[in-house]
């Protein structure tokens, strides 16, 4: 049987991300949350969430997978809804006539903070998988299917909801004769996310409590200096310093672009609602993941008769795995207070996420991974 290209895309992703189902549940301590969540409801009956608000869909899903086979099938299950994101991209690529829609796809799943959150227990993946493949469900109008994935991925990161609102008014503006049916769709999606929070409302007594943010630190680390330094030191982290010097050039031909008003005024209302978010949180890189689909879509367009700059982006994106130009090292890892500045030449983003899981494969508790992190070090 003859694979087609899209189906030989996703099973050569596959391949290449699969070493790292092995190397335990991830080089991020919620990873362990997640995998606590599911053993305290399976052996006792309880939900507790990993960590506010609460990652229903991703901490049931991991639940099934690793009481079925551990570590291996629960990177495995978000591995899964990775593939699902990419082949969802490629269709909207296709469907929203952007070019060169396998180069964009190849950025996407060599940017390497997607490729360690697609291989490892964490719920990023999840929530992205399902906001794309509900996005490919609105454009083909199937609108119940459209409201019950949008609903996942608001119940897999409660953070998605802003790129959901934005699918959603996409869709309002563009089907014009189908409004009843995008409707339909989006309440159906704000009926079942918010049902995805029950059971942490019911954890806090019924109040909003679970929506407080824990574990952010002592409010001497959340000045404004400090808050706006970790939010455009992270920000060029999660492109490295190639890719964001590359996309600021971009950005100036995006502003300039004749054509596709809409589909870029998506891209830049998705882009300015995770920002915002980002400095009111500027932690995990991860948090900036949805915006990483949106982006690629502007390059196809804004790059459509410059596939070679295109080529040169995803060169750079994918070096990043390998090799880090960074400016500045913080004083102290996970709670810094103060930073030295200069230029270093370091492992790219890849090699550390794996040399900590490598460090932390036989963990199974978030105790085990702080231990080997040296966090429980007097």
């Amino acid at each position: 049987m003859r694979l087609s290209p899209r189906a030989l895309f996703l099973v050569g992703v596959a391949l290449l991300y699969a070493p790292w189902l092995f190397l335990g549940y991830g080089a991020d301590d919620d990873a362990y949350r997640i995998i606590r969540t599911g053993r305290v409801l399976l052996e006792e009956g309880t939900y507790v969430g990993s960590r506010n608000p609460g990652y229903l869909v991703p901490e049931l899903g991991t639940m099934v997978l690793n009481a079925l086979g551990g570590s291996v099938l629960a990177n495995a299950g978000t591995l899964a809804l990775g593939l699902i994101a990419l082949g969802a991209f490629l269709s909207l690529a296709e469907r929203l006539a952007v070019p060169h829609r396998f180069l964009l796809a190849a950025g996407f799943a060599l940017h390497p903070v997607f490729w360690s959150n697609a291989t490892a227990s964490m719920d990023h993946v999840w929530a992205l998988g399902f906001l794309l493949a509900g996005w490919l469900a609105l454009l083909d109008r199937r609108w119940v299917g459209a409201g019950v994935l949008l609903a996942l991925a608001v119940g897999s990161r409660f953070t998605l909801a802003p790129a959901v609102g934005l699918v959603l008014g996409y869709a309002w503006l563009s089907e014009r004769a189908e409004r009843a049916g995008v409707g339909r769709a989006a309440g159906l999606a704000v009926l079942l996310g918010a049902a995805c929070y029950l059971p942490s409302a019911w954890e806090f007594g019924w109040t909003l409590g679970f929506l407080e943010p824990a574990g952010l630190g002592g409010a001497e680390l959340w000045t404004w200096p400090l808050r706006l330094g970790r939010w455009g030191y992270k920000n060029v982290y999660f492109w490295g310093l190639g890719g964001t010097l590359a996309l600021a050039g971009f950005a100036v031909l995006a502003v300039r672009h004749p054509e596709r008003r809409r589909l870029l005024a998506l891209v830049a209302a998705v882009v300015l609602a995770y920002e915002a978010l980002y400095l009111r949180f500027p932690l995990d890189v991860g948090y900036l993941l949805p915006m990483l689909p949106f982006v690629l879509l502007g390059l196809g367009v804004v790059l459509a008769a410059r596939r070679a700059w295109l080529v040169a982006f995803v060169v750079l994106v994918a070096s990043y795995n390998l090799v880090s130009v960074n400016l500045a090292r913080p004083d102290q890892p996970f709670g810094a207070s103060d930073a030295a500045f200069g230029l270093w030449v370091e492992p790219g983003f890849l090699w550390q996420q794996t040399r900590i899981r490598l460090l932390t494969r036989d963990c199974t508790v978030v105790a085990c991974w702080e231990e080997r992190m040296g966090f429980n070090q007097d």
